[in-house]
């Protein structure tokens, strides 16, 4: 039923709208495919003005006369009322829209059957739920990872539950007769009827399917008009943003239009958040001229020309075209799927079998799943590249976060992967130089990043070695560039087209000489940064580790972590106790194991910097052991599984299933912050200064707030949602509808307290970074370094500029922290916004954890940052 909203003028390079229109017409056709018409933008437009209107109608059709004796309408009052009134008002006016979007193919009779069964249905789900909320939850949970329709979920569903799960619990409901269900549509007709007359009409009879005439349900043209005037809506304010061909307007003001297609209703934000002290803040700041630093390395970012790397272009679509394995590179075949077993065959598996089959085929339809979204995204890649490949010239317009994080407004930028990043050359180029060659050629080894012997990367090592190993392998790189599909060994790069990229840029500038002209942009990444502006916030000497003193070659603070966290593995060797607990109500599950053994499989497998890398960084961020634990599930256990599951390896190394998987993420992830926190204890400190902070305002409902050494001031500002959802069983899309609050005349919405406290840690070390690198553009520019591309802690530039480009990102950090004691200006602004009570809480506080005020600092000599020639590299 989806229909074009767009006029068919959206040829030639704008094609923000023929592409928004485009990505929303394919989520349409999937969502009415798999839920009928309610499911649909216009769908949900109409649902959501009518939802409180019908529902409106339900509650008074229920308070209404009881009716009489035993009729049907008594017995069917008697179950709605089981029922919340808006999720009844949700699943007849859902099944309404389902059947006026057959367009002419929805007789009465269908219509009326259809929403008898809605309301079945959810009689059926709100009874498991009284019956068994766990196998509630997991038949809901098993259907829609199988089936996108609602029909079939709803069918498997019924099946699961009746089939019961491995405890012994069924479940089983009896149907409504076919009297039942057409006198619960035709309550539910009259309903609709009575509410929505705009929207809902019956046409007269016509001959339906070649047999006798019969009357038509259908939507209005009124209730039409306002499903596609919802549809258009959405398009023309929320365009697919592609790259410019003309430079960007400098953002001067809060709100302007971003779009290439004047078409676009879009206007958008310089700074993405809703929070209107936040924005007040900011049009305060562009008014004074105190956010003049920030916004000029923003305007100086997306004023950068960027022009297509055609052969990485074209290399891509020939690995792709020939099935070559390339990290970002989707496959072109789906993973097979076992053939469906015989239900006798099938009943002779032991139960340990026959969930680890079902297992394997839910985990292969996911991979299968996964691998065509990536193939979509590819695709779309791809075509806005070749789009772009004959522009000479062609920009990403970009805005910030609440925190000033610069992120661009098109999905085709610079921040992506290392697929879309190789495709990126800066249009204008210079002469490389000798120093030019030097710095490409650290490069080379940086993306690679290849090991030696002892399995240390080369981007780990110093200058001198890097560039000596580029020399050492130009021969292999010159055949790797000069037939990239045979001579593979380029893939195995840590950034393969990059490295490809780079491989080719270095062969042609030594082939040419000083003299060549260079586009290529050349990357130079912070060391841990976020662990780099704690320690520099703390003056913690452990800044040694991440490379921010005058080191004779880069020091690891991953590796140091990794050796010592192994250290704290190895010594649980032989120890008996147990960690995890058993779970009572099903003792078979392995969620549970010694020490011993949970030591033994994490050093077969292998502690090492890659392990903990992401735990490392995280820690920054305020991450704790439940978080860490998540990431080693998502970056270690999920993976492990698919390569299970394409057959790469024989067995999982961490067990058979979820429970031992997470067991074991559990385990990695308490050993691993044991070690950073005795690596690393100032800023251990530090966060847990900045959570009472935020912590105490939250307590007078007051959010903590600073402003950047880039004149920015940022709020950490958390609330409670005030909304809550309706949605139906076995139904993707729920209704958001206000929460029926009352608040005191006076007072503010609260501060959630454990978010803000959880967040600001993150947020301060984010904001910290984001003016560091907007201060560091604009130093830049103002030595003519021009052709910049940044990716939050990483700087991009031509490599005849990167010698200079360093030394000015070292110096900005610098100047920022000699200019600014950032942990007391967050300990003056919370005390000037704080109540003299408020105050001598904090104060308490502080002192109950051991603090007289700010954490003491330590002994780092910021100033040796100037010579700190690995800090970015």
């Amino acid at each position: 039923m989806a229909t074009s909203v767009l006029p068919n003028d959206t040829q030639g390079f704008h094609t923000e709208l023929q592409s928004a229109m485009d990505k929303l017409q394919k989520r349409e056709d999937r969502s009415e495919a798999n839920a009928g018409f309610g499911s649909t933008l216009g769908g949900m437009a109409i649902t959501s003005n009518f939802l409180a209107i019908v529902t409106e109608g339900v509650e008074g059709r229920l308070r209404g006369p009881r009716p009489h004796g035993h009729s049907p309408a008594l017995r069917l009052q008697r179950l709605l009322l089981r029922l919340e009134p808006q999720v009844i008002a949700l699943a007849v006016l859902q099944a309404g829209l389902f059947s006026a979007g057959l367009g002419n193919m929805a007789t009465l009779r269908d219509v009326t059957l259809r929403i008898g069964r809605a309301l079945n249905n959810e009689l059926w789900a709100k009874q498991l739920l009284n019956t068994n909320k766990k196998l509630h939850t997991k038949v809901e949970k098993a259907v829609k990872e199988r089936y996108g329709s609602t029909e079939l979920r709803m069918k498997a569903a019924k099946k699961l539950a009746a089939k019961g799960d491995a405890e012994g619990n069924q479940f089983t409901m009896r149907e409504w007769t076919a009297n039942e269900m057409a006198h619960a549509g035709e309550w539910g007709l009259t309903l609709l009827q009575e509410t929505m007359p705009d929207v809902f009409t019956i046409d007269e009879p016509v001959v339906i399917r070649g047999k006798s005439q019969e009357r038509v349900w259908r939507i209005t043209d009124h209730g039409m008009a306002m499903a596609m005037s919802a549809v258009q809506e959405a398009v023309l304010k929320s365009p697919v943003y592609q790259p410019r061909t003309e430079p960007p307007k400098a953002w001067d003001t809060l709100v302007m239009r971003v779009a290439e297609d004047d078409r676009t209703l879009d206007r958008a934000q310089l700074i993405r958040t809703f929070h209107k002290d936040v924005l007040s803040a900011a049009k305060h700041a562009i008014r004074t001229g105190a956010m003049a630093p920030a916004l000029k390395g923003l305007n100086a970012l997306q004023a950068v020309p960027f022009t297509i790397n055609t052969w990485i272009l074209d290399l891509m679509v020939d690995c792709y075209n020939r099935g070559i394995k390339v990290e970002g590179i989707p496959r072109r075949e789906q993973l097979e799927i076992p053939a469906r077993m015989a239900d006798a065959e099938f009943k002779e598996l032991s139960i340990p079998a026959r969930r680890l089959l079902s297992k394997t085929i839910r985990g292969l339809h996911k991979a299968n799943r996964a691998n065509t979204a990536d193939t979509v995204q590819f695709v779309e890649d791809i075509e806005t590249a070749q789009r772009l490949a004959p522009v000479e010239r062609w920009y990403t317009p970009m805005n910030w976060d609440w925190r000033t994080r610069t992120y661009a407004l098109t999905r085709f930028n610079f921040q992506r992967e290392d697929r879309v990043r190789s495709l990126f050359l800066f249009a204008n180029g210079k002469p490389i130089g000798e120093e030019g060659i030097k710095w490409l050629k650290i490069h080379v080894a940086n993306c690679g990043a290849f090991k030696d012997a002892n399995k240390v990367g080369i981007d780990k090592k110093s200058f001198e070695e890097r560039v000596k190993w580029t020399d050492d392998n130009l021969a292999q790189l010159e055949e790797y560039v000069r037939s990239p599909l045979t001579s593979l060994g380029w893939v195995e790069a840590d950034n393969p087209f990059l490295f490809l990229a780079a491989a080719r840029e270095l062969i042609s500038a030594i082939s040419s000489g000083v003299s060549y002209i260079t586009h290529l942009p050349t990357g130079w990444d912070g060391s841990c940064n976020g662990l780099q502006h704690i320690c520099l916030m703390t003056r913690d000497p452990q800044g040694r580790l991440v490379n921010l003193t005058d080191n004779a070659e880069p020091l690891d603070v991953y590796q140091v972590v990794a050796e010592l966290a192994k250290e704290l593995i190895e010594a649980d060797l032989g120890n008996a106790e147990l960690f995890g607990k058993a779970d009572d109500d099903k003792p078979e599950r392995k969620t549970y194991a010694t020490l011993s053994k949970l030591a033994e499989m994490a050093l077969a497998f292998g502690v090492d910097r890659k392990l903990v890398k992401r735990n490392v960084m995280t820690f920054s961020y305020a991450s704790k052991e439940f978080g860490m634990s998540e990431q080693h599930f998502e970056d270690t256990m999920a993976p492990l599984e698919l390569k299970l599951l394409k057959k790469e390896i024989e067995a999982h190394p961490f067990g058979d299933d979820d429970d031992e998987w997470r067991l074991a993420s559990r385990y990695l992830a308490k050993r691993v912050l044991q070690a950073i926190k005795t690596v690393v204890k100032l800023p251990a400190q530090a966060m847990e200064f900045m959570q009472i902070l935020a912590k105490t305002l939250a307590h007078e409902g007051k959010p903590l707030q600073w402003v950047t050494p880039a004149g920015v001031t940022c709020i950490n500002r958390y609330h409670e949602s005030t909304t809550e959802q309706v949605a139906l069983f076995c139904y993707d899309k729920g209704v958001k509808v206000r929460t029926r609050i009352t608040i005191a005349t006076g007072y503010e919405k609260p501060i959630a307290k454990d978010k803000a406290a959880a967040g600001v840690a993150a947020n301060l070390t984010h904001s910290m970074d984001a003016s560091h690198l907007l201060l560091s553009v604009g130093n830049a520019i103002d030595e003519g370094i021009t052709d910049i591309a940044t990716v939050h802690d990483s700087f991009g530039c031509l490599a005849c500029d990167a010698p200079r480009f360093i030394e000015i990102i070292r110096e900005t950090l610098l100047r920022m922290y000699q200019d600014h004691d950032v942990l007391n200006e967050l300990y003056e602004s919370a005390n000037a916004d704080l109540t003299p009570a408020g105050q001598e809480r904090l104060q308490n506080e502080l002192q109950k954890h051991g603090f007289d005020g700010p954490p003491l600092k330590g002994e780092l000599d910021i100033k040796e940052i100037l010579m700190a020639r690995y800090a970015f590299a």
